[in-house]
């Protein structure tokens, strides 16, 4: 979604954003007591992780390692983008405490393009996306390998009979076109 004129700033429209569109996917129902889809803010989704984090003092000085519980970003390789998630009961990890046998939401779809440029979220995109992981999207609807490799096959062929060597071997408008063109050169 773009940025509207008027009132708020980026702040300010990306809640806005969030909200409007997490309350339409609240619709499509709930996996244990979660909301089974979501779109989060890339910078703005934080969680508790465990491990080996680096200490600094307020003015920057490194203070050692330690192993512990911190907040952190979910999601600190990815800047400045819309992600869509599912929750999984399956998905969990010893490095987010709140999450073994209890599930944790997976990225489905990061809305950034090849060129590293974002790209816009509308209820469309998300209604396809939802499609897609819920397997009404899927290869059935694609033709088959076979299928495209005898297509490809007969268009190579149908282009081979359009070679002059075969004007002189087959009746019609081919044929008399080159005999034409040879008596034009033949005349002069």
């Amino acid at each position: 979604m773009e940025r509207p004129p008027g009132k708020g700033g980026p702040l300010h429209f990306l809640i806005q954003v969030e909200h409007e569109l997490n309350t339409w996917l609240a619709e499509y129902g709930k996996v244990n007591d979660n909301v089974r889809y979501r779109l989060v803010w890339s910078n703005s989704i934080m969680e508790h992780r465990y491990g080996y984090f680096r200490r600094y003092s307020d003015s920057g000085i490194y203070l050692g390692e330690e192993w512990g519980t911190q907040l952190a970003r979910k999601y600190n390789y990815i800047h400045d983008r819309w992600i869509f998630e599912a929750f999984s009961p399956a998905a969990q990890s010893s490095e987010v405490p709140g999450t073994v046998g209890k599930g944790d939401y997976v990225p489905v779809y990061v809305f950034n393009s090849s060129t590293d440029e974002s790209l816009p979220v509308t209820r469309k995109i998300l209604e396809f996306l939802i499609g897609c992981v819920n397997g009404r999207v899927d290869k059935d609807n694609l033709p088959s390998r076979e299928y495209t490799d005898f297509k490809e096959i007969q268009a190579m062929e149908e282009s081979m009979d359009d070679h002059p060597s075969d004007f002189s071997t087959r009746p019609g408008p081919q044929r008399n076109a080159i005999a034409y063109d040879k008596g034009l050169k033949n005349a002069k």
